[in-house]
């Protein structure tokens, strides 16, 4: 069986098991937050697979200059992310919000790319087609249930209007 990559071959972020490896190294203390790409299938729909995956190469690159020093992020799947905030909920609240701004701004920027570069073949693109939604929950060194709580905490997030950051319990 072929060994699992710590890198997203995408993004160049970690992955799932380079998370895993990271966090087994970090003291209680530091926050989760669980990050959900809105409408990433509308997305791909709308302007293509090869066009998404050129913005979340972007995007990652965004995420990753939010980050406080020591600070790591990656990708779990095609529209999730993970990211590690050494300084606790409150410090994770304000990296979220930076997070969360800076992909309407991403967002924005390429959709007039999008425009300039496609044509008049493409129908106009929601202003806000994508945005993130987060979760954040407090790292206790256990990376299943500090990532189930974040992970909760972005589901309740979509349900209560998408594009924002809950903070789990």
């Amino acid at each position: 069986m072929p060994a699992i990559p710590a890198k997203d071959a995408l993004t160049g972020l970690l992955s799932r098991r380079g998370l895993a490896s990271r966090l087994k190294d970090q003291a209680s203390g530091g926050a989760l937050l669980f990050l959900d790409v809105d409408a990433l299938a509308y997305a791909n729909h709308t302007l293509g697979p090869p066009a998404v995956d050129l913005l979340l190469v972007r995007w990652a690159l965004e995420l990753k200059d939010c980050l406080p020093p020591h600070g790591f992020i990656g990708r779990l799947s095609s529209d999730e992310f993970l990211a590690y905030v050494p300084d606790g909920a409150t410090a994770a609240a304000d990296v979220a919000e930076q997070m969360r701004s800076r992909t309407e701004r991403t967002w924005a920027s390429a959709r007039r790319r999008v425009h300039v570069e496609a044509g008049d073949w493409l129908r106009p693109l929601p202003e806000n087609l994508l945005t993130v939604s987060v979760g954040i929950a407090h790292w206790n060194a256990s990376f299943a249930a500090a990532v189930r709580a974040a992970e909760t905490a972005c589901h309740e997030a979509k349900r209560t209007g998408r594009n924002r950051t809950v903070i789990a319990d």
